[in-house]
């Protein structure tokens, strides 16, 4: 079975900001993992490259510090329309059967101050990260991870 794709039709301000996640159905014994995708380094002349007084809004929520600097790296981490549509073609080829899904979204304009780049999520007994970019023969020219919260997914049961 291939995986489902699901892609917006919509084109964001800039060159960046498509974010693309992937369901496996079944990874480190739990069922249909959703993984978020992001590139976890980029230039530092990117910051200068944008117009973020425009890209950047308000808060999502008052009960969270608000920090310019999350909210660039949140657009900095997605992808280009090309790298996300070769990093989908390279999962479904990959993975193929292993998926549910990939999707591929526009972030929404602007960009949320209170937003925790998935670049700065830590790993914990249950959040972990994917490395992409250190599989063999990984074919794309920037790098890719993944972060995932086991918890969010059913666990497998063993039958008996």
């Amino acid at each position: 079975m291939q995986p489902e794709i699901h892609t917006s039709t919509e084109t964001p301000p800039v060159d960046r900001g498509y974010a693309v996640s992937m369901v496996i159905q079944r990874f480190k014994g739990h069922s249909y993992v959703e993984i978020h995708l992001f590139r976890p380094a980029w230039d530092e002349d990117d910051y200068g490259r944008y117009p973020w007084e425009e890209l950047i809004g308000g808060a999502v929520s008052d009960d969270r510090p608000e920090s310019p600097e999350n909210s660039k790296n949140v657009l900095l981490e997605t992808f280009t329309a090309d790298e996300s549509q070769r990093l989908m073609d390279y999962l479904q080829e990959r993975y193929g059967d292993l998926l549910a899904s990939i999707h591929c979204h526009v972030l929404d304009f602007p960009i949320p101050m209170d937003l925790t780049p998935l670049s700065s999520i830590q790993e914990s007994e249950t959040v972990g990260r994917l490395d992409l970019d250190t599989i063999p023969n990984y074919p794309l020219d920037f790098a890719a991870k993944g972060v995932y919260d086991l918890s969010r997914h059913e666990e497998i049961r063993k039958e008996s």
